[in-house]
């Protein structure tokens, strides 16, 4: 806390003549440690049985969240202007007096000015602002009994950096006093998903690879997928890092066929269908057309990847299946119906 030396009020001070027989009765006893809510330090605040004279201002209080000292000779100096019955027997040399406060958080604050910039950038209540204060913000100390509204009186912002300028005052019913002017950066943010892991060319991300974070509006370009159901079950197109936003561009539907790999490809009409094997020459996605060799004719055909992996030939290919001299190169799933 912050030393002062508490001033003596003498314009609160009235003289008022009294029986010093009576006053003697009260048998004041001064307090060396106190702690005052009001502007003012009374004769009730500094003596125990102050009688007549408790209500008495006769120091000002320091500031609130502060405390100070003043002297007993100033004590006594008081006592006697007022009439009052005092003798220093402890011979105290000084009392300290501490003021009571109300501590005007940082969160609080921050509250204030967050509605003042929402007010000013046009903000939906479900947009996010983030709000960054200036570093070794000290604590604000207000009146332990304020009555009134913490509010933003002027604003300064620069939108290409989020720098912010705000001066803080309190209000009540008969004024606005200023209180602190406080630095800071507003950022507007976008909840987004990233992925919570490093993810290899070609991996499948699931959800569990996800998370959702906040990130800086202007970060995020169009490309950029805002839902978990964007990424989940596709494939990485390279390697994808963890905490980055990931585009359009970054993902593909997962490769079923892989190039050289072994694949069954089917023709089905109604009533029959026929599989042989082939060798897939390129990857393939599902629902894409990939060229294979059938491993029997040679033939090089061409059909479309399924959900299991199979490819399902076009009709005017499968004459390609049941060619190539070889009879045994096709197997019939299903004969015709009746």
């Amino acid at each position: 806390m912050t030393r002062i030396i508490i001033q003596f009020v003498a314009t609160i001070i009235t003289l008022t003549a009294l029986s010093v027989a009576v006053v003697a009765q009260t048998n004041p006893q001064l307090r060396t440690d106190i702690t005052v809510e009001d502007r003012f330090v009374t004769l009730g605040d500094l003596f125990e049985n102050a009688g007549a004279f408790a209500n008495r201002a006769v120091f000002q209080a320091p500031a609130p969240g502060q405390s100070g000292t003043v002297r007993a000779d100033r004590v006594a100096e008081a006592v006697r202007d007022v009439g009052m019955v005092w003798q220093n027997n402890g011979q105290v040399g000084v009392i300290r007096i501490a003021r009571a406060s109300l501590i005007l958080s940082i969160e609080e604050m921050t509250r204030v000015i967050e509605l003042s910039l929402r007010d000013r950038l046009n903000l939906s209540p479900s947009a996010s602002l983030g709000i960054t204060l200036q570093r070794n913000l000290a604590p604000i100390h207000l009146p332990i009994n304020f009555i009134g509204e913490i509010l933003v009186t002027r604003l300064d912002y620069r939108s290409a950096s989020g720098q912010f300028r705000a001066e803080i005052a309190t209000s009540d019913e008969t004024s606005t006093r200023p209180l602190i002017a406080i630095r800071g950066q507003a950022i507007e943010t976008i909840r987004i998903p990233v992925l919570s892991r490093d993810v290899r060319r070609g991996e499948v991300i699931t959800e569990s690879d996800i998370e959702m974070n906040e990130i800086p509006r202007q970060r995020v370009s169009g490309d950029i997928l805002r839902t978990i159901n964007a990424m989940t079950g596709k494939a990485a197109r390279r390697v994808l890092m963890a905490g980055r936003t990931v585009s359009a561009s970054d993902i593909e539907e997962p490769k079923l066929v892989h190039r050289n790999a072994l694949v069954t490809i089917i023709f089905a009409t109604p009533g029959m269908t026929l599989t042989a094997q082939g060798r897939a020459l390129a990857d393939a996605a599902m629902g894409e057309t990939v060229r294979l060799i059938n491993i029997r004719s040679n033939r090089i055909v061409e059909g479309i990847v399924m959900s299991n992996g199979t490819v399902a030939m076009a009709p005017n290919n499968a004459s390609r299946i049941l060619t190539a001299g070889n009879a045994g190169s096709t197997r019939v799933a299903a004969a015709t119906t009746r």
